[in-house]
């Protein structure tokens, strides 16, 4: 008798756990400035990275509140412990602190610069003596991270890409760092096609991911969150959101 007590009680706390769980709302965090990928800010969520996490968390059947911040600022949230984060590269270090979901898109960076002042690009030492264009507080891959660590390259930090472009446009920089889609996007929008030309080889062949602070011990949602995205992307509905943004711009 006394055992079913116990187990009536532990299935009551299971139910209970579980409504609990069902009811409550998850904060996430994204970052403005990223255009295509991102923008916005507390009230309005704008990008495709902010489109899919909806998406993706809908069919999860997960309540999630998406608020948009500076970069630096919503990372801090989320190593804290305050929310979800996304969406996000992996690196070493990162690693010692998030939970990551199962990739999500490929963010592939590469080197821009004035078309007739291209140059060869195979390691970090074809970048010695190159005024190198980056945005505050973003990966561009472990190599090249290691190289701003170590001073072999000589970067300068803004708060946005399109300010990039504006310095590699008045010749302040050589060359700077971008997204394939977002320099794409930006190229074509102010009609730079005969002007800026990428280096053929990526600086990294990028995946991002979403991701929770591991004191958050959220593995529970990114279960969910891994599962929705593949029925996403057998039904085709992913690709579909991807392609409708995208031609929208």
């Amino acid at each position: 008798m006394k055992k079913i007590i116990v187990l009536a009680i532990l299935l009551s706390w299971i139910i209970l756990s579980a409504q609990i769980c069902a009811n409550e709302r998850i904060q996430v965090y994204g970052y403005s400035d990223y255009l295509p990928y991102m923008d916005g800010n507390k009230e309005d969520a704008k990008g495709l990275y902010s489109v899919l996490i909806k998406e993706i968390f809908k069919r999860a059947d997960v309540d999630i509140k998406l608020e948009i911040y500076p970069w630096v600022r919503a990372l801090y949230f989320a190593e804290k412990g305050k929310g979800g984060f996304g969406l996000l590269f992996k690196s070493k270090a990162r690693l010692k602190i998030f939970d990551y979901s199962d990739e999500v898109f490929p963010e592939r960076m590469y080197l821009y610069t004035l078309k007739g002042k291209d140059f060869k690009f195979d390691n970090i030492d074809d970048l010695r003596g190159k005024k190198i264009g980056i945005v505050r507080g973003y990966s561009y891959g472990e190599s090249f991270n290691k190289a701003i660590k170590d001073k072999k390259v000589n970067v300068q930090s803004v708060r946005n890409d399109d300010l990039n472009f504006k310095k590699i446009m008045g010749g302040r920089i050589d060359c700077l760092i971008s997204s394939e889609l977002l320099a794409s996007i930006y190229i074509n929008k102010h009609h730079l096609e005969d002007r800026i030309v990428n280096l053929e080889k990526p600086v990294e062949d990028g995946k991002v991911y979403f991701v929770f602070a591991k004191q958050m011990n959220r593995r529970n949602i990114l279960i969910k969150f891994n599962q929705a995205m593949v029925d996403m992307k057998k039904d085709g509905s992913f690709q579909k959101i991807i392609d409708k943004y995208i031609s929208n711009q």
